[in-house]
């Protein structure tokens, strides 16, 4: 190669100027990004149903389901939640399966079987799943003299359209606020008094509301298009819909028994920015998409919404672009310090700036061609490979400078600069070559890797490989040429003559140092003369300290990555099990204070607070389980003056002081920890596992018992418990006998009883269009939420007629209803107390599983950078507890994948020790 290049030189210069050329368009147009793009196999299969507690979610829904994914193919593990309303099951799939294959089939089998899945459940969702999911990449506020339903109107129906349009943007419903929806509140003693029931009111409703085609007619020589009154016009309108008209009776309109306006839905999740009533819209990056180009996306889009009420604003908060960026810089600048660093120390070596120039030479051009080579290999600018090249830089001088010395060396012999060239770098094309491949080998362990790791460190081993091949070839063809062409002969001369005289006329301080590093290398030879005739004992102390490194090395703390400081951090928060909403805004407002009081002004950003959770697409993307629980962002300014390490830690010491009441966990804010843990709260999770068939009860117990077990251990920061226990619940059991005896049946009992506290949404829904907008809202019929407000309101809720009902439900043939003239001629109310009792109990608030298994996890943080150690820690402080009959103890989380692959790297650097072994002995055929 060397003589090829002498003897072509302007072919190789148009080459490396080609290569610099396509780099430099390469690094402007790759994306940049925190981590290479991650493709996890797995699919989220949802299913929504208001109204169903999550034990019954569970029974009725998630169980069945995951049961029937089993037939699906190459499916590793599954994973699912049940709360209120939502049912999310995740199966993870083998790495050689196609996701895209892998989650229709899970599309298919689920619609298989929707036709078992109680009445009324909706076909469920199937979406791709994203490891980064739990942290948004930017939130999309919206803000104006308005109230919550009207902001949360405009960014459901306006703001978030022009969000979904972003490339690599997932955007679920908005946060906060109330969802409109058009109500028809029923006053239950006016429906008693007129002997009916709130089925009778919705059905009413359904059949005067109805979304149909009238069709066209040809009259005439015209086609005529028909428009029909199907749809009731105007939620006032529904007022006027006559409920029941009996012989001799006067009409009962809607209005007689309640009123039907513009409303909202029960509020279950609330927003609080700063401690002001907010909506926000979360954005999200798909798989494989990339972070700086979704934020920027939605930036753009935000200019380009329209249709805002006056006074409305959309901002953005919480962006994950500073945490991006600010790692991708100092990266950046550690890499150039490096390159200048490197040129510097060649420079004091060599003495030379021509011999430096040509070193300095060949970083940027291996690095432009290695990013060529990440560009065509479908790679991003990121941490990993960045932090490639960065450990690349070292290395990419040293066979230059190898084949430099060299030809400064046949420069001494006194030859012509053309011969001295090419002897030069061909006498160390074969040591060159094997030192390269040497270091390429040392990551051959990344093959060996598996999941999330493996994408990980693919990324940063082609950085080093690509530089390092360039590295090669540049040393091989571009040094001979610029040596060749622009080094000075005289100078190797001059140097030799310096060497085997001794004498040293310049002056200067590069001069200074190579008499210094004369001095230096005199003494060492003399060492290393002594050291030769003490061999076995030089041996036998490289021995030791390699032994003794050996032993040092399980005392190091063990993490994935370094702590890096995101600026931002997450409160998860839990009041007392079952808190209403209300009441949990209240504590997250107390919290907001503590936060505004402890951080200064100058450090603090913002402040997010999202509470509860609404049974939609929404949940999955909340850790939010239900009325009593939330979780609050912080954010910081871009130069806060402290750590935000420090801010987490005098913030948990004040709630813990001043908010004792409410549980709370902290954790990363960052999406680069987001990713790392692959979505979950927290990087230890002690997982406590028991068949279906057992009761939650044991296993809460057991896991109380850790947490009391664990307190006391130095390497533990934080625990807690992740699913709520005791949530308070009430047991309605309908006496069927007595049921049957007043003619009515459990689904008319139990359909009323759905319908006065959660409206009729999922069991008999309506749909109404606003003809202005085409927005599409429910048309729900139901009591007043205030006016529940006792157990005995729930016995007193209507459920049947005497007179009627009872024949609709049964079918009494020949039996005709009788007006009762002590009525007036109206029937009479079946109350749900006639029919059914109440029992107070608690059940947990979230029922998860794994591998269809009921599982309760408890969530550990380190209290250091340590993971390793403190997953140590707990399993030695776990290893003699004995945990209740068929519960079994996992331990998960990204530190138990984290110490897979740290296993994994032990086998596959033994294995390059042998290969660079192998590349030694073939290099001296010995």
């Amino acid at each position: 190669m060397p003589r090829f290049s002498l003897r072509n030189p302007h072919m190789v210069i148009v080459a490396a100027l080609l290569t610099a050329l396509l780099g430099a368009m390469a690094f402007t147009r790759m994306p940049v990004d925190v981590f290479p793009r991650l493709h996890i196999k797995a699919a989220v299969v949802a299913t929504f149903y208001p109204g169903f507690a999550p034990l019954a979610m569970e029974q009725d829904i998630t169980s069945r389901y995951e049961r029937f994914f089993t037939l699906g193919n190459g499916i590793e593990h599954i994973e699912s939640r049940s709360i209120p309303g939502v049912s999310a099951i995740t199966v993870y799939f083998h790495p050689d399966v196609n996701i895209g294959v892998g989650a229709a089939n899970l599309a298919t089998l689920a619609m298989g079987d929707l036709g078992l899945m109680p009445p009324g459940t909706l076909p469920p969702l199937v979406l791709e799943y994203n490891a980064s999911s739990s942290i948004p990449v930017i939130l999309v506020t919206l803000s104006g003299p308005y109230d919550e339903t009207e902001l949360q109107n405009q960014a459901r129906y306006n703001v978030r359209n022009f969000m979904a349009t972003v490339e690599g943007a997932s955007v679920p419903y908005p946060f906060g606020g109330k969802i409109r929806q058009i109500m028809a509140y029923v006053d239950r003693q006016k429906l008693q008094a007129q002997g009916l029931t709130l089925r009778d009111v919705t059905n009413a409703i359904n059949a005067t509301n109805q979304i149909l085609p009238a069709g066209d007619a040809k009259i005439g020589p015209y086609d005529w298009y028909i428009y029909s009154n199907s749809q009731i016009p105007t939620p006032e309108a529904l007022n006027h819909v006559p409920i029941k008209l009996g012989p001799a009776q006067s009409p009962t309109y809607l209005r007689d028994v309640g009123d039907a306006e513009y409303a909202a839905q029960i509020q279950y999740n609330k927003v609080l920015i700063n401690g002001r009533p907010s909506v926000y819209v979360p954005v999200f990056k798909q798989t494989g998409a990339n972070t700086l180009d979704v934020i920027n996306g939605v930036k753009r889009a935000i200019r380009e919404v329209t249709g805002l009420r006056a006074g409305m604003k959309v901002g953005t908060l919480f962006s994950q672009e500073g945490t991006i960026l600010n790692a991708v810089r100092a990266l950046e600048h550690e890499a150039l310090s490096g390159a200048l660093l490197a040129s510097l120390m060649i420079l004091l070596f060599l003495g030379s700036f021509r011999s430096t120039f040509a070193i300095f030479l060949s970083i940027p051009l291996s690095i432009m061609a290695g990013f060529v080579g990440l560009f065509v290999s479908g790679q991003t600018i990121n941490l990993m490979t960045l932090g490639g090249f960065t450990l690349a830089i070292g290395r990419l001088v040293d066979d230059s400078t190898v084949v430099l010395e060299n030809i400064n060396r046949h420069f001494a012999m006194g030859k012509a600069p053309a011969q001295a060239a090419a002897e030069g770098a061909e006498e160390v094309t074969y040591a060159v070559l094997a030192s390269t491949i040497s270091t390429m080998v040392v990551f051959l362990p990344v093959v060996f890797l598996f999941g999330v790791s493996r994408q990980l460190f693919t990324a940063l081993a082609l950085a080093v490989l690509f530089a390092m091949a360039a590295s090669y070839l540049v040393s091989m063809s571009i040094i001979p040429i610029y040596c060749a062409r622009w080094l000075n002969p005289e100078e190797a001369l001059e140097a030799a003559h310096r060497q085997a005289t001794g004498i040293d006329t310049r002056r200067g301080p590069l001069a200074a140092f190579d008499r210094a590093y004369e001095r230096f290398a005199t003494r060492f030879a003399r060492l290393l003369d002594r050291t030769m005739d003490h061999k076995a004992m030089v041996i036998a102390s490289a021995l030791v300290l390699f032994v003794v490194s050996m032993l040092m090395f399980p005392l190091l703390g063990t993490r994935m990555f370094p702590e890096t400081d995101p600026g931002k951090f997450v409160i998860n928060i839990v009041t007392r099990a079952g808190t209403r909403l209300e009441l949990t805004e209240t504590a997250a407002r107390r919290i907001n204070d503590v936060i505004h009081r402890v951080i200064p002004p100058h450090d603090l950003k913002e402040v997010i607070a999202n509470l509860g959770v609404v049974p939609n697409v929404s949940a999955l993307y909340t850790p939010n389980s239900g009325e009593d629980t939330g979780q609050i962002m912080v954010a910081l300014s871009a130069e806060h003056s402290r750590s935000t390490a420090y801010y987490e830690r005098v913030v948990r010491a004040a709630l813990e002081r001043e908010v004792p009441d409410v549980r709370t966990f902290f954790s990363s804010g960052s999406i680069i920890d987001a990713v790392l843990n692959f979505g979950a709260q927290a990087p230890i999770d002690v997982q406590l596992s028991a068949p279906m068939s057992e009761d939650f009860s044991p296993m809460f117990g057991f896991a109380r018992e850790i947490e009391e077990r664990l307190r006391s251990l130095p390497e533990v920061g934080q625990m807690m418990i992740k699913q709520v226990a005791d949530y308070p619940t009430v047991e309605i059991n309908v006496d069927r006998i007595k049921a049957a005896r007043l003619g009515i049946t459990a689904r008319s009992v139990i359909t009323n009883l759905i319908t006065a506290l959660n409206s009729n949404d999922m069991i008999q829904p309506s749909i109404w269009i606003d003809p202005r907008n085409g927005d599409d809202y429910y048309l729900s019929a139901q009591y007043f939420e205030q006016n529940i407000n006792s157990f005995q309101t729930l016995l007193d809720i209507p459920v049947g007629t005497r007179l009627a009902s009872n024949f609709e439900d049964y079918h009494y043939r020949g039996a005709k209803p009788r007006p009762s003239s002590s009525l007036g001629g109206h029937e009479q109310s079946i109350l749900l107390g006639e029919v059914a009792t109440i029992k107070l109990t608690r059940y947990p608030s979230e029922a998860d599983h794994y591998d269809i298994q009921r599982v309760v996890d408890v969530l550990i943080s380190p209290s250091t950078g340590d993971l390793g150690g403190t997953l140590d820690a707990v399993r030695h402080a776990l290893a003699g507890v004995k945990p209740p009959r068929n519960v079994k103890v996992y331990f998960r989380g990204s530190v138990v994948n984290m110490q897979k692959t740290f296993a994994s790297i032990e086998s596959g650097f033994i294995l390059a020790v042998i290969v660079v072994y192998l590349v030694g002995v073939a290099q001296a055929r010995s």
